[in-house]
């Protein structure tokens, strides 16, 4: 069964300078090879991708590329919500809930990991939230790689 990290960009591996940051890309790939887990993109910028994963803009292209240097692919997004449900949903971290959710009902997994610099009570226990000035750090790694578990 697969391992699925769910990952946002923004105050994760694009802190708040405006480039994305190696450090973070760095623990990501750590966790990527250490792991064997898929990352699949649940962050706003999901929506500057086609289904097939090929970006739709040169920011969507720039984050590719950045990830590509540290051998990350990304394998998958979570759907948007349709404008009539994010009306009724109103917070962030509920959407966001929500989208995972969607993805894991359809998707068997073994186990996964929520990386966002907004806290998603329900995934609490499969979460790490990063504080968004700093992004992802090796701290990090260690706690993704003990909720994921070692390859295999």
């Amino acid at each position: 069964m697969a391992k699925y990290l769910f990952l946002d960009i923004d105050g994760v591996i694009k802190t708040d300078y405006g480039c994305f940051n190696t450090k973070s890309l760095a623990a990501i790939s750590k966790i990527v090879k250490k792991t064997d887990v898929n990352v699949i993109l649940s962050s706003g910028w999901r929506e500057l991708f086609d289904e097939e994963m090929k970006p739709q803009r040169k920011c969507a292209d720039d984050l590719v590329k950045a990830l590509a240097q540290y051998d990350i692919e990304l394998k998958g997004k979570t759907q948007s919500m349709s404008n009539e449900e994010l009306k009724k949903v109103g917070s962030l971290n509920k959407i966001r809930e929500m989208e995972i959710d969607e993805w894991l009902k359809t998707h068997p997994y073994q186990s996964f990991l929520v990386v966002d610099d907004i806290e998603i009570e329900r995934f609490k226990d499969n979460q790490i939230v990063i504080h968004d000035k700093r992004g992802l750090n090796w701290i990090d790694v260690r706690q993704a790689i003990s909720i994921l578990g070692k390859e295999g």
